[in-house]
């Protein structure tokens, strides 16, 4: 197939195995399309063409674990050389292109913005007798895949480098393609982000695609803000006052509504005591989530913020909570739900209190989080030692438990933390320390 056929298939078939067979054809050379999940997406090769590592990654339909590392390396800012990554020590070569660079000075491709990464990079791999080129795959700023290409020759950098990087921006294209089909990109930042929230995106991929053309793609943020319009809603329906107050107060925050929330991006540079005033003005109720690397994570902690948002408004007391400060409720919670968790004995001595007002659990629980200290203990309990000692010795007694024996002590520890969570949930909330500010 000439390279020419190549480009009218592009042109009249949406079909990209169609694609990667005409390249393979080409070059006269294996070739492996792989996306950005390191998944198998397309493939194509000679007849006969035999190769243990080509034909275990189709067989997986997805990449080896060390070839992974060996992508990401050149991914993620690596030297460009791959290191002794092959079992002679053959160091890698890199390809000799340079024509995938943005022209700045002008012409046809002057201030665009390249479709890929602009270099190819020759590797052998452990287990093949073929050195691999591949090259990174990008639009936008978004890794759409890598195109591997099997030097079964050994004259695919001389036969093939001044073609690949236009086809290279073909099949970066097609991706994009492939992915615009699944649905329409929207222009619409806060649209973006509430389906990201509703868990519309189930490849982050085709996410950072629909970002990217918003403010999203430049966004500092390493947390969020979820802000509770119940009882603002009861006493001024304009909450476009409130999202404008949140947008001067907090630069660049970008707030949004979603389920009756305004959720708006922290970083180190937002003052957070200045939600003290706000809350006292709107009448607000404020969980400041955990810290997210990637926007993608942000429903994770949205999640959490959202658990610590239905507790403060049941509390009633809480105006502004952090979620780190319920890491210890939160794990309970979750673990409560399994109720078979709990050790036997330690039910026991549950029922016991919930039947005759003792406390022992609790007693329990502090007991063998002070490491089995009987002063440290009365100090947490305020309670006098003869009072905890009898109740130690109850608990050992009529509840035969070994409290010495370190295999059960971790099982018994995380049950007393279950009998009491389910007492008293506030007991677990340990708040911060210092001012609001962070840095």
């Amino acid at each position: 197939m000439s390279l020419n056929s190549i480009f009218l298939d592009f042109l009249a078939y949406d079909d990209t195995e169609r694609i990667i067979r005409g390249v393979s054809e080409a070059f006269e050379c294996p070739v492996m399309l792989v996306d950005s999940a390191f998944r198998v997406a397309a493939h194509a090769c000679p007849p006969g063409f035999e190769d243990p590592v080509f034909s275990s990654a189709i067989n997986r339909r997805e990449m080896t674990y060390e070839f992974i590392s060996m992508m990401k390396e050149h991914t993620d800012g690596g030297s460009g050389c791959e290191s002794k990554s092959s079992a002679d020590d053959e160091s890698c070569e890199k390809g000799s292109e340079t024509r995938g660079e943005t022209n700045k000075g002008g012409g046809a491709s002057g201030g665009r913005e390249r479709l890929v990464s602009g270099g190819g990079f020759y590797i052998r791999i452990e287990g093949s007798s073929y050195r691999r080129r591949f090259s990174v795959l990008r639009h936008g700023g978004v890794l759409l895949g890598y195109l591997i290409c099997v030097d079964v020759r050994g004259d695919l950098e001389r036969r093939a480098e001044n073609d690949l990087p236009w086809i290279e921006a073909l099949i970066a294209k097609q991706m994009i393609f492939v992915y615009h089909r699944r649905q329409v990109i929207s222009n619409d930042a806060e649209d973006v982000l509430c389906r990201l929230l509703d868990g519309e995106y189930k490849d982050e991929t085709y996410f950072q695609i629909q970002a990217s053309s918003t403010f999203l793609a430049s966004l500092e943020a390493e947390r969020i803000a979820v802000i509770s319009l119940e009882e603002y809603r009861s006493m001024n329906f304009m909450e476009d006052s409130l999202r404008g107050e949140l947008r001067r107060v907090f630069y660049a925050s970008h707030p949004f509504y979603y389920d009756n929330q305004v959720i708006l991006f922290l970083n180190s540079r937002h003052n957070y005591r200045d939600f003290d005033r706000l809350i006292e003005e709107y009448r607000l109720r404020v969980v400041i989530s955990d810290v997210f690397v990637k926007l993608y994570d942000m429903p994770k902690r949205y999640a959490d913020a959202q658990s610590v948002m239905e507790r403060i408004l049941r509390d009633g007391k809480k105006r502004l909570a952090w979620a780190e400060d319920y890491h210890d409720v939160l794990l309970l919670s979750r673990i409560c739900e399994a109720e078979s968790l709990m050790q036997p004995n330690v039910s026991a001595i549950a029922r016991h209190d919930a039947i005759h007002g003792t406390d022992y659990c609790r007693t329990l629980l502090s007991y063998l989080l002070n490491n089995r200290s009987l002063q440290r203990t009365c100090e947490e309990l305020c309670m006098h030692r003869n009072t905890v000692l009898y109740r130690i010795d109850k608990i050992k007694d009529s509840f035969n438990l070994d409290l010495d024996d370190p295999k059960q002590q971790f099982s018994v520890t995380l049950s007393a933390a279950m009998a009491v969570f389910r007492q008293d949930e506030e007991s677990f909330v340990q708040p911060r320390r210092g001012g609001a500010n962070i840095k």
